[in-house]
């Protein structure tokens, strides 16, 4: 897959905000490597890039191609990338606090908890890629009730060529209010 230029925008809209780039489900690091090739282009800045998969026992072969985008990271643009072995859809969720600016989301059975675990740690303008979108009928299904679970139809793109969230203003302020007024228990 080549990379388009409708990819490269929404990767470039990315560049002002800090933190890694975070593949959940990592299959065939296509866009893993897609975004790294578009970071030693200089196309998009240099950030560590995080997979998670299963790549115990080899992982049907996928981690010499987890540690090959780990070396090249390493080698060429001195950063420290990482993968590591998760059963995404067994039910992962993110724990880190640390927000992805750019996310892959890649997870057939547990799309709706992996999206909704990541989502409000997202700032403004992160993007999560959806390549399964339109491949998988699950993943599809699972995307469009978060989408809709969220109230984000506005912030969701689906296209041929990538489907994406892109996280739209986040309103601090509605978090940190205190109630309009207090209920008593007690009303006599």
């Amino acid at each position: 897959m080549k990379r388009s230029i409708v990819l490269e925008n929404i990767l470039k809209s990315t560049n002002n905000l800090s933190g890694p780039v975070v593949e959940f489900g990592f299959t065939d690091g296509k866009f893993s490597r897609l975004i790294l090739s578009a970071m030693i282009d200089g196309i998009v800045i240099p950030r560590p890039i995080i997979m998670y998969g299963y790549f115990e026992k080899g992982g049907l072969g996928l981690w010499h191609k987890a540690a090959d985008i780990v070396n090249e990271s390493k080698n060429r643009l001195k950063v420290t990338s990482t993968y590591s072995n998760e059963d995404i859809a067994g039910g992962y969720t993110y724990k880190s606090k640390t927000a992805p600016p750019i996310s892959i989301v890649n997870c057939y059975t547990n799309t709706f908890n992996l999206l909704n675990s990541i989502y409000d740690l997202l700032p403004e303008n992160a993007i999560i890629l959806l390549p399964s979108y339109f491949t998988e009928k699950h993943a599809n299904k699972q995307i469009e009730d978060f989408v809709n679970y969220k109230s984000i139809q506005k912030e969701f793109v689906s296209s041929k060529d990538i489907s994406y969230i892109k996280r739209g203003p986040v309103n601090k302020s509605l978090t940190n209010k205190p109630p309009v007024r207090e209920i008593s228990p007690n009303l006599t």
